[in-house]
């Protein structure tokens, strides 16, 4: 079995644990501001991008939940000496659990912290080559939200991915090195 095939397996039975206890969900729409980490990124298409993406969690207790999420990168930029079109996309994959707190017993503000295992495709094209893959790695996150009613929140966080992948480019092994930090608003439903 493939990595690709194991991630999609434990995210279904991570997801489906809590169905059979009457569980409460939640589906939130997030828009972020994502630095890359790696500075060969950075030097072609920019400092900083803007990454949507979309979460459903899933609470197994009172603080504690799984989740799963998807975000999506999608980029143009100039290599640095050719100066040569050259455009990147990431589609990030992400399973985990993580932990709420409310700030006080009665308070509609509560934090969070959590990780998770991170499938990243990516694909990009410079200079007639193409590169496409998928890599492995990890997702950390923290966080607030604010209860806006007992069935919408509005919230903001920040997350840390990390994942890397061996390629053979034009005979030479080169590593590509994915994530960075990504700050994120987000808005969503509870049921």
């Amino acid at each position: 079995m493939n990595v690709k095939k194991a991630v999609c397996v434990a995210a279904i039975i991570a997801l489906c644990i809590p169905l059979s206890a009457a569980a409460e969900f939640s589906l939130s729409l997030q828009a972020g501001m994502f630095f890359p980490g790696d500075d060969g990124y950075k030097e072609i298409y920019g400092d900083s991008h803007f990454v949507p993406g979309a979460k459903l969690e899933a609470n197994l207790t009172e603080s504690l939940y799984v989740w799963g999420g998807f975000w999506t990168l999608s980029v143009a930029g100039t290599t640095p000496v050719l100066q040569a079109d050259a455009d990147s996309s990431q589609k990030q994959f992400a399973f985990g659990a993580g932990y709420a707190v409310p700030f006080a017993e009665e308070s509609r503000f509560t934090g969070y912290i959590e990780a998770g295992i991170l499938l990243v495709h990516f694909k990009e094209d410079a200079l007639g080559i193409t590169i496409d893959g998928n890599a492995t790695g990890f997702r950390v996150g923290a966080g607030i939200r604010y209860d806006i009613s007992t069935d919408f929140f509005a919230g903001a966080g920040l997350a840390y991915t990390r994942a890397t992948k061996e390629l053979v480019v034009l005979t030479e092994d080169v590593e590509i090195k994915l994530g960075g930090f990504c700050l994120l608003i987000e808005a969503g439903l509870r049921f």
